[in-house]
């Protein structure tokens, strides 16, 4: 007999199980956060050049 978890994987997307592997994995998360907080200092920074124009 299968555990629920194991079953579960069974039905899960090939894209969900590769994301699932992804995340973890820590460069990826760290290297995920970086991305994110660069796209949003680059907004805030556009956004204030903007405003002051």
């Amino acid at each position: 007999m299968q555990s629920k978890n194991a079953a579960g994987k069974q039905t899960l997307s090939p894209k969900i199980l590769e994301l699932q592997k992804k995340i973890q994995d820590e460069n990826y998360i760290n290297s995920a956060i970086d991305r994110i907080a660069l796209i949003l200092s680059r907004q805030i920074v556009e956004n204030h050049i903007e405003k002051t124009l």
